[in-house]
């Protein structure tokens, strides 16, 4: 006797675009495989992690040209695996689900792409290190709310040197000063002009300074190195422990940090001399801040 005829259910399950959306978002190539296109998804996500990996070992990767050309062709890249994902999820409506389609496989995918991200994370490979600046302690050259670009690496074969923002630890947390006194040196304060082993830097007034205590005055400071910045001062300042102080002669080992808002910084005139050990690295240049006119300025 002839069996009925059953007819051959297909398991069609259409893609979202809105799944494709967030798997792409958060794990590149993902979204390639959720659309069953598991050798694009490869593809995506090798390129994401051969860009992280080219740009950590670029001998200028923490330039300004460097950071921003960077930024620019990751976001790029992701932006372009996004949208195929998203365009081909679209199509995809009368999909047959792979054998990896499964949520097992999702997971054990999701996992191994966060490893291979973490291990080739751009600021571990390069030394990069993004710090906010939360104080005016540093005005006119940071403002607060500035997002800078630190290079961990910029000691590595070279010691710190007169003028450098240096990054380093204390409490617990990174702060950021100038550095004006090396081991060995005698520094002092005299009426608030910076003395190095008895020469007098020189200042110079170039104009006022807009700041949230008002106008202060500016001025351009040359060291006796000859490297020069911009400073601020308070007009009258009471407190004579910041305009003078007795010469002080840094220890092996450590520096001697001042605020270029001179008058207004918790520096080594209070905190005392920085060990070598805290210091954590260099500041490069800003990369954001709220005055756009400021963004990309050098810090060298």
């Amino acid at each position: 006797m002839q069996q009925p005829f059953t007819p051959r259910v297909l398991n069609i399950k259409p893609r979202r675009m809105r799944v494709a959306l967030l798997l792409s978002v958060f794990f590149p190539g993902l979204g390639q495989m959720y659309n069953g296109q598991f050798r694009k998804g490869l593809l995506f996500f090798g390129l994401l992690l051969a860009l992280q990996v080219v740009y950590g070992f670029m001998h200028d990767s923490l330039s300004i040209n460097g950071v921003f050309g960077f930024m620019v062709s990751i976001l790029l890249l992701r932006a372009l695996c996004i949208l195929d994902a998203i365009r081909h999820a679209r199509l995809q409506l009368a999909y047959t689900p792979k054998f990896y389609n499964t949520r097992g496989h999702y997971i054990v995918v999701m996992v191994i792409m966060a490893l291979l991200m973490w291990y080739t994370k751009p600021n571990t490979l390069s030394g990069m290190k993004l710090l906010k600046i939360p104080t005016s302690s540093n005005n006119p050259t940071l403002d607060i709310g500035d997002w800078v670009v630190a290079d961990k690496n910029a000691y590595n074969q070279q010691e710190p040197n007169y003028g450098d923002i240096v990054m380093y630890s204390s409490d617990g947390s990174a702060h950021a000063y100038r550095l004006v006194g090396l081991p060995g040196d005698t520094i002092a304060l005299i009426n608030n002009v910076l003395s190095i082993n008895g020469t007098l830097s020189k200042q110079r007034f170039i104009g006022q300074f807009n700041t949230e205590e008002g106008e202060l005055p500016e001025y351009e400071e040359q060291m006796p190195s000859g490297r020069t910045y911009r400073i601020i001062k308070f007009r009258q300042l009471t407190d004579s422990s910041r305009r003078y102080t007795v010469p002080i002669v840094v220890p092996p080992n450590s520096y001697f940090v001042l605020g270029d808002h001179r008058d207004n910084a918790a520096d080594s005139r209070f905190l005392g001399c920085i060990p070598k050990t805290n210091i954590q690295g260099r500041l490069r240049f800003i990369l954001w801040s709220k005055t756009l006119s400021r963004v990309g300025t050098g810090l060298e």
